[in-house]
C-alpha cells in the first residue's frame, strides 16, 4: 500500500534527534570493555597524584585519594570497574607507599591494618557510589520512556484519522527506537498493511499471517529468523478493551526487556487513539447518512409537491382544451394555452434549479465569461418572470453609464431569476421591488429588495443552504428550496460574494445583496 499525502500532516518528531533506545543498549554493550579500561587509567593518574602529593601529605592519608580515584570510576563505570579500580589502588599503594615500598610484602602490622581497612572502604564506596549511578541512569531511562511515551500520544492525538493515527505512530516508533516497524488492520475480513518504515515496502506473507494470528487472539507473537543474522519479528496486538484492533510488528535483532514494555505501552496508547478516530469515524459516516437522508427527503418532498403542482395545472388546462370543442370562446382557449406557458415555464425554473444542484454538487459549474450588458440580462430575467412579477412594481435604480460585467450571462440571468422569484413569493401585492447597483472598485454591486416580512438576523446564512425552506415546514409557500442556494453558487463561481440584509430600518423587508466582476478590471 501506498503511503498518502496524510503522512505530511503530522510531523515525525517535534523534540531534537537522539540516539534511538536499542541503539543506546548496543553502545552500553560496547561501553563495557572500555570501562575497565578507563578504570586502569584512572587508577594511574590516580597513583601519579599520589606520588606528587607524598611530599606534602602524610602517607597515610594519600589512601583518601585513591579512594576519591575509586568513587570517579564508580560513578561513570558502575560496580565491576569500581572494584576493579579498589584492588588496583590497593596493589598500587601497596607497592608505592608502604614499606618495604615497590615490593608487594608489608612489614608493619599498622600498614596492613590500613590496607585492610583502605581495601574494605574502596570497595564499600565504590558499590554505594556504582548504585547510586545504576539508580540515576534507571530514573533517567525512566523519564526518557515517559518522555517518549508522552511525545508519543502527543503525536498521534493530533492525527485526525485512522490512517493517520497508523502513519505517525510508525514514524515515531522507527525514529525513536530505530527498529522497523509495520502496522496492519482487518478490513473485510483481510490483513491489510496500512503503514510501515520505508525499508519494509516489500510485501512479506509469512509475517502478514503472523499478524492475523495476532489479531484474532489478541497475543503477542514472535516469528523466529532463518539466519544467524537475519532479524526476528516480534508481533505486539494493539487491544482495546477485549477486542484487538491492529497487530504492530517490529523486526529487530535483540529486544529488551525494557524496550518490549515500551513497546507494549506504544501499542496500548495505539489502541486508545485508534478506538478514538474509529468511533470519530463511525460517528461521521452515521452523520452523513443522516444528512443525506434528510437531503433525500426534503427533494423527494420537493418534487412531489413543488413539481407536481404546475404539471396538474398543465394537464388541466391542456385536457380542457382537448376535450372542449367549440364550447370554449377564442379569449378562455387562450387563457387556457397562457395557463399551460406559464406552469410550464414554472416547471422548467423548478427543473433548471435541480440541474443546477447537481452541477454545483459535483463542482461542474464552470462559468464561460464574456463581457456582458447588464441591463440586457436583467429584461430577459423579468421576461422570463413577467406573470410572477405582474402583481408588483419593479423599479430600477441603476447608474446611466452601467459598465459591463465579465460573466456569464446565462447563470447571471439564472441568479436574477431565483432572487426576484424569492422576491414575488414573499412581498405583498401591489409593493415595490427594487434594483439597485452601483460601481464598487473592480466589483458592480447589486441589490433586489423587497418589502416582505423579512429574515431574522439568525436565519440569514441559513438561506443559502440547500432545501433550508423545504426542512423549515409545511406553511412555507411552495417552492424547491435551492433558489437562492444555486445564487450563492453563481456568485461563487464568479468570484463574488452574496449576503442578505434587512430593506427597513424595523428590520422588515429582504434586500439580497451580491457583487460581480466588471469586465475589463483583471478581477
Amino acid at each position: 500500500m501506498l503511503q498518502d499525502a496524510v503522512i505530511s500532516e503530522v510531523n515525525p518528531i517535534n523534540r531534537p534527534r537522539q540516539m534511538p533506545i536499542f541503539r543506546l543498549h548496543r553502545a552500553r554493550t560496547h561501553a563495557g570493555s572500555r570501562s575497565y579500561l578507563g578504570a586502569c587509567l584512572v587508577m594511574v593518574m590516580v597513583t601519579f597524584a599520589a606520588r606528587v602529593l607524598e611530599a606534602t601529605l602524610p602517607v597515610g592519608e594519600l589512601t583518601l585519594v585513591f579512594m576519591a580515584g575509586v568513587v570517579v570510576v564508580a560513578s561513570f563505570g558502575g560496580p565491576g570497574p569500581s572494584i576493579l579500580a579498589s584492588f588496583a589502588g590497593f596493589a598500587a599503594y601497596n607497592y608505592f607507599f608502604t614499606e618495604p615500598r615497590f615490593t608487594f610484602r608489608v612489614l608493619q602490622e599498622a600498614d596492613l591494618v590500613t590496607l585492610g581497612l583502605f581495601l574494605l572502604a574502596s570497595i564499600v564506596t565504590g558499590s554505594l557510589a556504582a548504585r547510586l549511578r545504576t539508580r540515576a541512569m534507571a530514573l533517567r531511562g525512566s523519564v526518557e520512556r515517559i518522555t517518549i511515551l508522552h511525545e508519543f500520544a502527543q503525536q498521534i492525538a493530533r492525527a485526525p484519522s485512522s490512517q493517520a493515527v497508523a502513519h505517525a505512530a510508525v514514524d515515531h516508533v522507527t525514529a525513536t527506537m530505530g527498529v522497523e516497524v509495520a502496522l496492519f488492520r482487518t478490513f473485510a475480513d483481510a490483513v491489510e498493511k496500512i503503514a510501515y518504515s520505508p525499508a519494509l515496502a516489500v510485501e512479506n506473507e509469512g509475517i502478514k499471517e503472523a499478524c492475523g494470528r495476532t489479531i484474532a487472539s489478541g497475543e503477542p507473537v514472535i516469528v523466529a529468523s532463518n539466519s544467524a543474522i537475519s532479524p526476528e519479528w516480534l508481533i505486539l496486538p494493539v487491544r482495546a478493551g477485549e477486542e484487538t484492533l491492529a497487530a504492530l510488528g517490529i523486526r529487530s535483532r535483540a529486544i529488551e526487556r525494557d524496550d518490549r514494555r515500551l513497546l507494549e505501552a506504544f501499542a496500548s496508547q495505539l489502541a486508545l487513539a485508534f478506538e478514538r478516530t474509529d468511533l470519530t469515524e463511525t460517528l461521521e459516516a452515521a452523520r452523513l447518512a443522516t444528512e443525506t437522508e434528510k437531503l433525500r427527503s426534503a427533494l423527494l418532498s420537493s418534487v412531489s409537491h413543488d413539481l407536481r403542482t404546475p404539471l396538474v395545472s398543465i394537464i388541466g388546462a391542456a385536457s380542457t382544451l382537448a376535450e372542449g370543442g367549440d364550447r370554449y370562446t377564442e379569449p378562455m382557449r387562450q387563457d387556457l394555452a397562457e395557463t399551460i406557458r406559464e406552469e410550464g415555464e414554472r416547471l422548467d425554473r423548478y427543473v433548471q434549479n435541480l440541474l443546477d444542484m447537481t452541477r454545483l454538487s459535483h463542482g461542474a459549474l464552470r462559468p464561460r465569461c464574456v463581457a456582458s450588458d447588464l441591463l440586457e440580462i436583467i429584461g430577459n430575467a423579468r421576461r422570463r418572470l413577467r406573470s410572477n412579477l405582474a402583481p408588483y412594481k419593479i423599479v430600477l435604480s441603476l447608474p446611466d453609464s452601467m459598465p459591463l460585467i465579465d460573466v456569464d450571462p446565462i447563470l447571471i440571468e439564472q441568479l436574477l431569476v431565483n432572487v426576484l422569484d424569492n422576491a414575488a413569493k414573499y412581498a405583498p401585492d401591489n409593493s415595490e421591488i427594487l434594483l439597485s447597483g452601483h460601481a464598487e472598485s473592480t466589483w458592480l454591486k447589486l441589490a433586489i429588495s423587497d418589502q416582505g416580512p423579512g429574515i431574522p438576523a439568525q436565519a440569514r446564512s441559513d438561506v443559502f443552504e440547500m432545501f433550508y425552506r423545504v426542512t423549515a415546514g409545511d406553511t412555507q409557500r411552495a417552492g424547491t428550496g435551492l433558489g437562492l442556494a444555486i445564487a450563492r453558487g453563481i456568485v461563487d463561481a464568479h468570484g463574488g460574494d452574496i449576503y442578505v440584509q434587512a430593506t427597513n430600518p424595523d428590520e422588515s423587508g429582504t434586500t439580497i445583496v451580491f457583487r460581480l466582476p466588471i469586465a475589463g478590471q483583471g478581477v
